[in-house]
């Protein structure tokens, strides 16, 4: 065999050519095919809709949560490509990955949970100055199945708010801890008549649909002036803290849930401190001999 014809051997060292040993297997995990929008759309909506027939939820819900899956997968393949301007949305992964490390959260397959109906609508992206939402609109949009364009555009335009399920006339209705608003609830939204509820509320064709969204209690006065007080304290954080970092929103409201991560890493680092501080003992005071008068 001439030296030419001498097989590529695997950098792992092992001396077997590298179409036998791990260089083979890592090109063949390492290429995965174009994400086939229209397809994915199709596959997920039609789990979703089957999943939200049999819980009695309307379209919307599975149509929107569709939405959630497939813009995600969308933006992730921008990151993977190194797409121009899908930098930024790299950094804003990076550092989710390391406010989950300093909460204890790196190992919680769940913490990662809020973000798809987040960060695909939310963070703007330098190059186009539009979100990947935004962008799979313009690329795929007029193939996507009824109603999909309305529910992204609705995503887009979503932001973390906190606010009490009521009853009006017999309906369901979320009023803003925030504005005050209030829009008829999504058929189905398991909170009951007096809780309060904290998340992503997405309106769409005039109803609210909050996504992601956590029980606080009962809407109390007091839980109310405390998450007023909360949101207008992350709303501030956005504007100082995360623009430093190169995020950029076009409503600050689209950054609450970034920002009390924030918030609880602070205020976790300054009790711990403080813990710190009592632990240490003070020297005690050598006693010695008084002046005699």
């Amino acid at each position: 065999m001439k030296k030419d014809d001498a097989p590529e051997l695997c950098s792992c060292g092992s001396g077997l050519p590298a179409e036998e040993c791990c260089d083979s297997e890592t090109s063949e995990e390492t290429e995965t095919e174009p994400l086939d929008v229209l397809k994915e759309f199709q596959e997920i909506l039609a789990i979703r809709s089957k999943e939200a027939k049999e819980e009695n939820l309307p379209d919307d819900v599975p149509l929107l949560l569709t939405a959630v899956s497939v813009s995600w997968e969308y933006a992730v393949e921008g990151m993977e490509n190194e797409t121009p301007g899908y930098e930024r949305l790299d950094g804003v992964f990076d550092l989710i990955d390391v406010l989950h490390e300093q909460l204890g959260l790196e190992k919680d397959e769940e913490a990662w949970d809020p973000w798809p109906c987040r960060l695909p609508f939310d963070v703007l992206l330098p190059e186009s100055g539009k979100t990947p939402a935004e962008l799979l609109i313009e690329e795929h949009g007029k193939n996507l199945p009824p109603g999909t364009v309305d529910v992204m555009k609705a995503l887009c335009e979503a932001y973390d708010d906190a606010g009490a399920v009521e009853e009006r006339d017999g309906k369901p209705f979320f009023r803003s801890f925030s504005s005050g608003e209030a829009w008829p609830l999504i058929a189905g939204f398991g909170a009951p008549a007096g809780q309060a509820v904290y998340g992503r509320v997405v309106v769409f064709r005039g109803v609210a649909i909050p996504v992601e969204a956590h029980d606080l209690g009962p809407a109390t006065d007091d839980i109310e002036k405390e998450w007023v007080t909360n949101l207008k304290v992350a709303v501030e954080v956005v504007k100082d803290n995360l623009a430093g970092e190169g995020l950029s929103y076009r409503d600050p409201r689209k950054g609450i849930e970034l920002a009390l991560m924030l918030l609880q890493v602070s205020a976790e680092a300054e009790e711990k401190k403080q813990k710190a501080a009592k632990g240490k003992k003070k020297p005690e005071a050598k006693k010695g001999k008084g002046k005699g008068k």
